[in-house]
């Protein structure tokens, strides 16, 4: 019943949901779920690709799963970052990363980036043993 109301079909990668709707990747405006689709229709979560069915209004009326799309040859895939980590977690590897360079440029030493950060992994690592 909900099917023959559609009239636009967008697709895309969730970054926001609230208790009424949803954002897609580069898309501007929020996605508002209608309060005429079925009661399966339900709120995706962030990061998931979906595919959603439009009203005339611009109201979701259908929400399902779908694929990511292939990239087209010649394309470069995008690749997710990870999530950042907590506060904590920031907090210890800048001191590890501090302790490092006080450690190996005393005496005024040129240290190299990748000593740097292989001291700091220690320190790091003997931290949270």
């Amino acid at each position: 019943m909900a099917q023959d109301r559609i009239v636009t079909e967008i697709s895309g990668v969730v970054t926001l949901v609230n208790g009424n709707g949803f954002r897609l990747d580069g898309r501007e405006s929020w996605v508002n779920v209608s309060k005429w689709a079925p009661a399966s229709v339900t709120l995706p979560e962030v990061g998931q690709h979906v595919a959603v069915g439009l009203d005339a209004a611009g109201y979701a009326r259908a929400i399902s799963a779908a694929a990511a799309p292939r990239p087209v040859a010649g394309e470069v895939a995008a690749v997710a970052s990870p999530a950042p980590p907590d506060k904590d977690t920031q907090i210890r590897r800048m001191n590890a990363l501090s302790t490092s360079v006080a450690l190996l440029s005393s005496g005024g030493r040129i240290v190299e980036p990748g000593e740097l950060l292989d001291v700091a992994a220690l320190l790091e690592a003997w931290v949270c043993r």
